[in-house]
């Protein structure tokens, strides 16, 4: 290319590249850039190429005592805003490897099945129905939070196999999305064979709302405040998040002897690293004990063993309504239908002490 000044290539960002991300990470590659920029100005630094640009990051992670994950951040931003400069910066990758090697990885605390439905019929108790049917979902499921949290109605149908097989709940996700590696829409399946205590109430809770509701109404910092206060309610001290779910899906999941890929590939993980970090086994055992010490041992079994039904009574379904819908993909008439919020007429009850054989809700 002739021109009459030295060229320095494109000076704006090529709209095809910016495509490659979602616009939150690019608002994240341009803050980390522009601190990097603003470090570079400051020192009076002018890098040429790319060995200029190497260089330097490794001069601002020391200078600046940046954390690791900033300077994954960086190292990356520099990539995605100078594409021919990826695959040369091998100083910085290189001290990313032996950084990455001593770091200590922080596994996800796991919410196996029964923790799971303990949580979902505190959540009951509290007023806070819809969000104890996401925690169960989600860990049936292995969602992410943001999966869960960005589900509407208009997101899940009900489909009845033609051949005679048991229907199944499609839950589509990432419909906000750009789209995924293989350009085709995301998606989880609940079986109601394999999920048959909460299938109903499931279908009763999407067949209540407006298409556009949220399954879900709160966002992601609401939703890790009520697992930790629900936590605390019961007198735990277990860092569970809203990838603790995710977590006990995959921990269950190998703890039964399914296989590694298929529980990868249902999980949607990308990576076999990432899905380690979710997977320990060892620790769901040891929550268990600490449950069953601090006296919930046969509250989780209860729960574990009722939680469909306790949650269509906390949703403000009957029993036998949810029940029929077996037989009607459209559902009947039910309460939240009108306009109000089905947990508009939950009564006070203390859903986690649950007694048997008296109880009216099992």
């Amino acid at each position: 290319m002739s021109c009459s000044k030295a060229y320095r290539g494109p000076l704006r960002l090529d709209p095809h590249t910016e495509a490659r991300v979602q616009p939150k990470t690019l608002a994240h590659y341009r803050q980390c850039a522009l601190k990097f920029v603003e470090y570079l100005d400051d020192h009076g630094y002018l890098p040429m190429d790319s060995d200029d640009w190497d260089d330097f990051l490794i001069q601002y992670k020391n200078d600046c005592a940046i954390t690791y994950s900033a300077f994954v951040s960086t190292v990356a931003a520099v990539e995605y805003f100078f594409p021919r400069f990826r695959g040369r910066m091998g100083w910085s990758h290189s001290v990313l490897k032996g950084w990455g090697s001593e770091r200590t990885v922080r596994h996800t605390t796991p919410m196996g099945r029964g923790p799971a439905s303990l949580i979902a019929l505190r959540m009951c108790e509290v007023r806070r129905p819809r969000e104890g049917m996401g925690v169960i979902v989600q860990q049936r499921l292995g969602l992410r939070p943001s999966e869960l949290l960005q589900l509407r109605a208009r997101d899940i149908s009900f489909e009845v196999p033609v051949d005679g097989s048991a229907p199944f709940s499609l839950v589509r996700l990432g419909r906000e999305a750009r789209g995924t590696k293989v350009k085709r829409e995301q998606f989880a399946i609940l079986r109601s064979d394999a999920h048959e205590d909460i299938f109903e109430t499931w279908r009763a809770l999407v067949c209540s709302l407006n298409p556009d509701d949220f399954i879900v109404p709160c966002k992601y910092h609401a939703y890790a405040r009520l697992i930790s206060q629900t936590v605390r309610g019961l007198g735990l001290d277990i860092r569970w998040t809203p990838h603790s779910p995710r977590a006990g899906f995959a921990t269950d999941a190998v703890a039964a002897g399914r296989p590694i890929a298929s529980i990868q590939e249902e999980g949607r993980w990308r990576s076999a690293d990432s899905f380690r970090t979710y997977v320990d086994v060892v620790s769901a055992a040891a929550i268990g004990a600490d449950l069953a010490k601090a006296g919930w041992g046969q509250q989780q079994a209860l729960a574990t063993a009722h939680v469909g039904t306790v949650l269509a009574r906390a949703l403000g379904f009957s029993h036998h309504a949810c029940q029929g819908l077996a037989s009607d993909r459209r559902g009947p008439v039910l309460a939240g239908r009108s306009g109000r919020a089905p947990e508009a007429g939950i009564r006070a009850v203390s859903y986690t002490h649950l007694t048997l054989p008296t109880t009216p809700y099992v």
